[in-house]
């Protein structure tokens, strides 16, 4: 009983203490910009889609030909894992600044990400993905739709939340050409066959969106080596799509380069909407704007600086906090 005891004011002090420090983080972003832009973004990550994969997928090769959208051959770094990739694709931070080094290390970020940088500066945030990216970005989504295995629906919730709630900014993240490269290797059938699938429902959705003026952005956290699996420098684990897709892309001012970095679709996405950036992101905007229309903004580097010590942080002092709790329970209820 009493070890249940001390967990049960462990959990409590820890979200206790995370929420005040997300708390003032929060209160470094009132100087938002109150222009809103009429734009509106969706983005699709495609788990674990490796480069080369594009040959696999018809719709996304036909909107390149027909000039409604643009293809960058894209760089992510190692670890080439996808909770990582999550961070350094929503926050634009690199790891090292991140400090989001592993898959099963449920802890929040502590950098501002671009939905939560939307919501603050008043746009309507929504997410249809697996529950990692909720305990990652836990106050950054208005609306959401999380999965813990199937990801069948993920593509119908997501209609239905553009259908009931209209977000500006929605998050899709389907996970089923990343199970087919574990299981199977990036060069089998199942493995072409996903991204096939995933490629008629990016179309299915883009029908639904194509009259709502929405910016279509298809990015990756990682890919696959030849044989399965990721995590290091492989090529295949590195090398990633990013594709924009716009009925009006030439409207959109991209600017054209050889190869863009994982990092550059944070600030890419801060451009479009006309919202600030937090001063983590290391990457270069796609986007070709007056720098004057989305100023950066400036946070505590004391908030950052706790990232890589947050779990001895606060898991010390919350033990601490929760033995002298219990003992002195146990303590007066001896008296009593």
């Amino acid at each position: 009983m009493r070890i249940l005891t001390q967990i049960f004011i462990f959990i409590t002090i820890f979200f206790m203490l995370h929420n005040l420090l997300i708390k003032a983080q929060l209160k470094s972003l009132n100087n938002m910009v109150s222009n809103k832009s009429n734009r509106k973004i969706c983005i699709i990550l495609v788990d674990g889609l490796r480069l080369d994969s594009i040959d696999y997928m018809p719709f996304l090769l036909n909107m390149i030909d027909c000039k409604k959208g643009v293809l960058y051959n894209s760089k992510c770094f190692p670890p080439t894992l996808s909770r990582p990739g999550y961070e350094r694709i929503f926050t634009g931070s690199p790891t090292n600044i991140n400090g989001i080094t592993r898959n099963f290390h449920p802890i929040p970020s502590l950098i501002p990400d671009v939905f939560l940088l939307a919501k603050r500066s008043g746009y309507k945030t929504a997410l249809s993905g697996y529950y990692w990216l909720l305990e990652l970005f836990p106050y950054s989504f208005n609306y959401r739709y999380t999965y813990f295995n199937s990801d069948s629906k993920v593509f119908n919730r997501a209609i239905n939340i553009i259908g009931d709630f209209n977000p500006d900014i929605l998050l899709v993240h389907p996970m089923e050409v990343d199970k087919a490269g574990h299981r199977h290797g990036a060069l089998s059938k199942e493995y072409k066959n996903s991204c096939k699938n995933i490629d008629k429902n990016i179309e299915y959705l883009w029908n639904h969106i194509k009259n709502k003026n929405y910016t279509l952005i298809v990015i990756s956290d990682h890919g696959h080596r030849d044989e399965g699996g990721h995590g290091d420098d492989n090529k295949g684990c590195i090398e990633i799509p990013l594709i924009i897709i716009d009925n009006d892309i030439e409207k959109l001012n991209l600017i054209q380069k050889e190869w863009a970095s994982q990092l550059d679709v944070a600030p890419t996405i801060c451009d479009l909407l006309n919202i600030p950036k937090n001063s983590f992101m290391k990457g270069t905007s796609l986007i070709q704007i007056n720098d004057n229309l989305a100023p950066d903004l400036v946070i505590d580097n004391s908030i950052i600086k706790l990232s890589s010590r947050f779990p001895l942080i606060f898991t010390g002092f919350a033990v601490f906090v929760s033995i002298i709790i219990t003992k002195t329970f146990y303590y007066l209820k001896n008296l009593l």
